[in-house]
């Protein structure tokens, strides 16, 4: 948010404008340092609060409110009539979690203060309970021991959340051993704002985007995709990948089998790149074997370990390579909700998995206009390289190529039960499917030709 905030400044002074920045997050989320290099504890006490008082607090002015999806998502908005509203990045509407549950109390807690209603034979919207005291419900998520819960309990205060589960009974969770919930947040009310921009690579590919049209058919949508000032230099693009027969799961990674898969993956890390030229992530449970057994060795991958969702800045837009090994596929939980609102759980995948690797790959020297250096991406399976070179075809500046590293498990085939059943294609899926390669490999032919021209 600060560096937003100074960005905001700077282009207010460039314009003679004066604009008030108003900061809205949670108490402890973002700590202040102050000179002397000690932590202050700033934030709102009540997020929800303080962002619908906007409208009636800051009236006259050129006022910009910095706010997180979270807080967006909860406050109610109606009040924003005459302010503008632009969304940085894809927000995530569609939010699940699963609460592990091993003692009956916990069950009691939540038969105390949620109801639950059926909605279809199999799924249940939580709700407050008629007889919770209003004051209960709003106090519930200060509690320490209700904490767990306090993005659940924050998803049921909100009307314009709906939270379903597979539960039918509270009882249930204690054999179940765990409590799996969904929502899905409604945009009913952005029509209030005068504008709403959506600042996002990809958007219409999104699930965000696939949920909106598939639910609110009313809302109409328009690309505003505007020529850059910048010019960026062509530069090449090498997308590795390891596994041409299988896909990345979480099934695979959690197996003897792919765990072996990982360790040599780290090892050609450090043999094929040096620690100041080499960016690497992947899923946090997979970490360790990523790492030397002695822990005061280090990793084994070379160079700066990230978060698979690092945030945008050019803060490493000078590092060359970069190693995603990562998967979100869906579980059996994510394709029942999906398959419930109509839409191919396919654009999980997409959105999860592929565009989080979209995203980190850009965190490269990709962003920097001027570089000509080639770009080095490593992936697990040719699906995410393929994904990934079709990005890179559409930015105009790129010219990608894949390359099959095989380390001994390129054809192994694996069956990723978990989650992941084979469907059998329809006549409408297999045409598309085969006019997708198509137009694919025509984008190869022309970037190929491209590169004849330009050598």
């Amino acid at each position: 948010m600060a560096e937003i905030e100074a960005l905001i400044h700077q282009r207010a002074e460039e314009t003679g404008s004066r604009v008030k920045v108003i900061r809205i997050y949670s108490r402890g989320q973002i700590p202040d340092i102050t000179p002397d290099g000690s932590l202050v504890i700033t934030g709102s006490a009540n997020v929800r609060a303080d962002i619908e008082a906007l409208p009636t607090t800051y009236i006259k002015g050129h006022v910009v409110a910095l706010v997180t999806h979270e807080g967006l998502k909860m406050a109610d908005l109606s009040g924003f009539t005459g302010w503008s509203l632009t969304i940085d990045e894809t927000p995530s509407i569609w939010d699940r979690q699963t609460i592990n549950v091993s003692l009956e109390s916990t069950a009691s807690h939540f038969a105390a203060h949620y109801a639950l209603k059926q909605l279809t034979p199999t799924r249940f919207q939580i709700v407050l309970r008629d007889d919770l005291d209003p004051q209960t419900a709003k106090t519930m998520s200060a509690d320490d021991m209700a904490r767990t819960a306090s993005v659940l309990h924050a998803r049921v205060l909100s009307d314009r959340v709906s939270v379903t589960t597979d539960i039918g009974s509270w009882s249930e969770i204690v054999e179940r051993k765990a409590l799996s919930w969904s929502s899905i947040w409604s945009p009913e009310q952005l029509p209030v704002f005068d504008h709403v921009h959506v600042l996002a690579n990809d958007f219409d590919h999104s699930v965000t985007f696939q949920i909106f049209r598939k639910r609110w058919p009313e809302l109409v949508w328009e690309r505003l995709d505007r020529p850059t000032r910048r010019r960026y230099e062509h530069r090449d693009v090498v997308i590795r990948y390891h596994a041409d027969a299988h896909e990345a799961s979480r099934s695979l990674f959690s197996s003897e089998r792919g765990q072996r898969h990982l360790r040599m993956i780290a090892l050609d890390l450090a043999a094929q790149f040096s620690p100041t030229n080499h960016m690497w992530t992947c899923n946090s449970r997979d970490e360790p074997l990523f790492n030397y057994p002695d822990r005061d060795q280090g990793a084994i991958a070379p160079g700066v370990k990230l978060s698979p969702r690092q945030q945008g800045s050019n803060r490493f837009q000078s590092i060359n390579n970069a190693t995603i090994i990562y998967t979100a596929k869906p579980d059996n939980t994510d394709i029942a909700m999906f398959e419930e609102i109509g839409l191919d759980p396919q654009y999980i995948t997409d959105s999860r998995e592929r565009e989080t690797i979209v995203q980190f790959s850009t965190r490269t020297s990709v962003r920097d206009a001027a570089s000509t250096a080639t770009v080095t991406i490593t992936v697990y399976d040719r699906e995410q390289a393929e994904h990934l070179e079709r990005y890179f075809l559409r930015t105009g500046y790129c010219r990608p190529t894949l390359q099959l590293v095989d380390l001994g498990f390129a054809g192994y085939v694996h069956n990723s039960t978990a989650g992941r059943p084979r469907t059998v294609r329809t006549a409408e899926q297999t045409k598309a499917r085969d006019d997708k390669r198509r137009e694919q490999a025509r984008l190869r032919k022309q970037a190929q030709r491209q590169r004849q021209k330009a050598a």
